[in-house]
């Protein structure tokens, strides 16, 4: 086909063209584009084909057509077609027009990337009037297109032609923020664009600033760094008013992004330039939380030393938010929950305020005191951690009644102090105490530090301190206020004692003059509960009686608590039997002393006792017996049915699950019983081999008693030693069972069987088949025997 023919094919397919039906307009454009692959000969003068408008329309239409926009473009361009504008009615060109470069995007160029530049070059070369710079869809000119894809020369022609440098789309992004944000193929443009001018201090919708692109896009190249540098000199030099800590529209500042980046020499330049590390974002996250958020120690050393190399007045002025809240936590609380002593420091010596409480009304002091409960630190780390902060604290804060050590958090009321107690944290402790911290305060619960030391069991150490601070501070503490149960230190420190011994805290709360008097939240007095203590605390009731002498102040043996039981009483439901002794010297009546009833014999004694202590347990209980018949108490049956029953829910007399016969002629045991000597011509090995009677007869339940005291039980084989404690378990209870089975077996048979006969079918029976006799003559009613 000759270029004659082809040029009257155009014409031809020009004039069935419906410009305004979508799939004729591209029908067209793919037979014309058919066409001009096959052109040959002269190219056509496209004027006198198309009107200009047709052309304008044809080469939009054709950028939706990726298959065949080069060809179109390319031949429109090798004709040597120029656009021309239209002009108003006064010739000045109209600018708002619509072009097929406003059609040129970053998203639509993914269709060829191969050929970008050379369709868009080709593009201005036709549309080369660069006196008039079009507005298209948007608001977007030619100029922002060569921005865009990084065109120089084009951009150059733009700018000598006078085009505004700062021209804006309706996104009112300018020329320079459009060619940054393509800054790897624009690089030239935005170098062009600052030399010419163009403001550094303009955003976009956004609140994008050009500070904020780069940064936002940071990479590791020396070239962003000279970028950003040149930005802050042109600014300086022209004054365009650009602000380093400007915000965009979640409200990330350029530091948020040097900082996400980790990029050190422009996170160093925007602190020189006055960038403010504790502006928050739209979230209220500032670059400090965020650092805190993530636990990122790297950007935190980062910007410690970036902001170390600015002077003392810049350091000031870009911290003034540093106790700016994130969900009502600081930078401080984070840093302190992160247990980072580096940043803590920081904080502290930028002016970050350790009295602003959180949400939860927990200042740092708080999360000081709970570093503790955390595990995060070793104990020895721990220790000098809370030094250096609280001498930080002094340095800073030389008025400590500024200090609100004393504030409470909103969930117990409790106060630093409280905190430092509750999580062991002694070094904390001591330092709020010598900062001015009052010990007397009292949490929700009427607790002072005292009433937490008690509670707890903590060591005596705690006290001490307490109370030697206070003295140096020429203060006494509140020893003998009650919380809300009614209970002082003191009667929580003796109610502790039934599972911790705090003998020495005890010591020292009646050294320092709690009352003896006062009775706890359940109306015992402290006599009574030293009585209530299941083991012997013979050194403690001396250390009481030798205070009352010391204070002249007379002590009511025989007074009794709210339920009515006297101090003797509950000693002996302890089998507590030298402080039933004391009790008696210091003048307890025993003349109108009424047994313990089951419903509290051996209360202070554990729900869960081992076999090693049912010898224990049973040797003080009928110790207990001996002494009292002694002194002239005569036992009867419902008290001797008190401590069976005591014996059976214990079940101190059952056998061992694991016993057998021949036990005792184990070597393994023959040797280790043989060195353990009861008396000097007496071994365990003998005691065992005695028969049952005489054994019992060797020595007395005190003796038992005291065996037991020397811990010598403790070297025999673990194996042996649940059965060879039951065995002695058998001997030391022979006489006490036989004496009391042998009545209640005659009075079951309905004394039809004389004594003599109910002492042989006893003969062959065990102290639990001879205590299940006596509970069940003692009570008719309940005939199962204890298992």
């Amino acid at each position: 086909m000759s270029s004659f023919e082809q040029l009257t094919e155009m014409k031809r397919q020009r004039e069935k063209v419906d410009w305004s039906d979508a799939k004729k307009r591209h029908e067209f454009i793919r037979r014309l584009a058919s066409l001009i692959r096959d052109w040959k000969g002269e190219l056509p003068d496209l004027r006198d084909v198309f009107q200009p408008r047709e052309i304008n329309e044809l080469l939009i239409h054709a950028m939706g057509v990726l298959s065949d926009v080069s060809t179109i473009v390319a031949f429109v361009a090798r004709t040597g077609y120029k656009d021309e504008p239209e002009l108003d009615k006064n010739n000045r060109p109209l600018l708002n027009r619509c072009t097929p470069l406003h059609m040129m995007s970053p998203s639509y160029r993914l269709g060829f990337l191969d050929k970008g530049e050379e369709i868009i070059r080709a593009l201005f070369g036709i549309y080369d009037d660069f006196e008039v710079n079009y507005i298209g869809p948007m608001g977007r000119t030619h100029l922002h297109v060569a921005c865009e894809f990084g065109l120089v020369d084009i951009v150059r022609k733009f700018l000598d032609s006078r085009q505004d440098i700062n021209c804006r789309d309706l996104y009112k992004n300018t020329p320079l923020l459009v060619a940054l944000t393509e800054y790897d193929r624009a690089k030239e443009v935005v170098k062009l664009l600052l030399e010419r001018g163009a403001n550094v201090a303009l955003a976009n919708r956004w609140r994008q600033t050009p500070l904020l692109v780069i940064c936002r896009d940071l990479n590791n190249k020396e070239e962003n760094y000279d970028l950003i540098e040149s930005l802050f000199k042109i600014n300086q030099d022209k004054r365009q008013g650009m602000r380093v800590n400007a915000r965009d529209e979640e409200g990330h500042t350029a530091l948020h992004w040097a900082l996400l980046r980790h990029h050190a020499a422009t996170l160093r330049l925007l602190l020189r330039h006055g960038a403010d590390p504790t502006i928050p974002d739209k979230r209220r996250v500032s670059p400090l939380h965020g650092i805190f958020l993530r636990r990122d120690e790297d950007t935190m050393r980062l910007l410690l030393e970036a902001i170390g190399e600015l002077s003392p007045r810049q350091q000031r002025r870009q911290t003034s938010r540093v106790d700016a809240q994130l969900e009502g936590k600081t930078a401080l609380h984070m840093a302190l929950d992160c247990a980072n002593k580096e940043w803590v420091r920081w904080l502290l010596r930028r002016g970050a305020s350790p009295n602003i409480a959180d949400r939860k009304g927990q200042t740092p002091f708080h999360y000081l005191c709970q570093l503790e409960c955390t595990g995060r630190l070793e104990r020895v780390e721990l220790v000098a951690w809370v030094y250096k902060f609280f001498s930080i604290v002094y340095e800073v804060w030389p008025r400590r009644s500024l200090l609100r050590l004393d504030a409470r958090d909103e969930l117990g009321g409790d106060a630093a102090l409280h905190r430092a107690l509750e999580c062991d944290n002694r070094s904390a402790f001591e330092e709020l105490l010598r900062m001015g911290a009052d010990p007397d305060l009292a949490n929700r619960r009427g607790e002072t530090a005292l009433h937490v030391i008690c509670r707890r069991g903590m060591h005596h150490g705690y006290a001490k301190s307490l109370f030697e601070i206070c003295d140096q501070r020429d203060r006494a503490p509140r020893i003998d206020a009650p919380d809300e149960g009614g209970d002082t230190p003191l009667h929580l420190a003796l109610r502790v004692m039934m599972d911790v011994c705090v003998n020495e805290t005890v010591e020292l709360l009646l050294r320092r003059g709690a009352s003896l008097s006062l009775v706890d939240g359940r109306g015992s007095p402290p006599l009574h509960m030293i009585c209530m203590i299941g083991r012997e605390e013979i050194g403690l009731l001396d250390t009481f009686f030798e205070i009352c002498d010391e204070r002249q102040q007379p002590v009511l043996v025989d007074a009794t608590d709210s339920e009515g039981r006297t101090p003797l009483q509950w000693a002996v439901a302890n089998s507590r039997l030298r402080t039933v002794e004391r009790l008696l010297e210091r003048g307890a009546d025993l003349s109108g002393f009424v047994f313990p009833t089951e419903s509290y014999f051996g209360e202070g004694h554990s729900s869960w006792m081992c076999y090693l202590y049912n010898f224990e347990v049973m040797a003080r209980a009928l110790g207990l017996v001996d002494f009292l018949e002694k002194r002239g108490y005569e036992f009867d049956r419902s008290d001797v049915l008190t401590i069976m029953k005591f014996f059976g829910r214990h079940r101190v007399l059952d056998a061992p699950r694991k016993h057998h016969n021949d036990w005792f002629d184990e070597p393994s045991f023959v040797n280790r019983a043989k060195e353990l000597m009861i008396e000097p011509s007496l071994s365990l090995h003998d005691l065992l081999r005695l028969p049952t009677k005489e054994a019992a007869k060797r020595f007395t339940h005190r003796d038992y008693c005291e065996l037991w005291n020397t811990y010598r039980f403790r070297y025999l084989p673990r194996d042996y030693l649940e059965v060879c404690a039951w065995h002695l378990c058998e001997i030391i209870g022979r006489g006490f069972f036989w004496e009391w089975a042998l009545d209640a077996l005659v009075e079951l048979t309905n004394f039809r069987l004389p004594p003599l006969c109910c002492e042989m079918i006893m003969d062959n029976l065990r102290n639990k088949d001879l205590m299940n006799i006596c509970l069940a003559a003692g009570e008719r009613n309940d005939t199962t025997p204890l298992r």
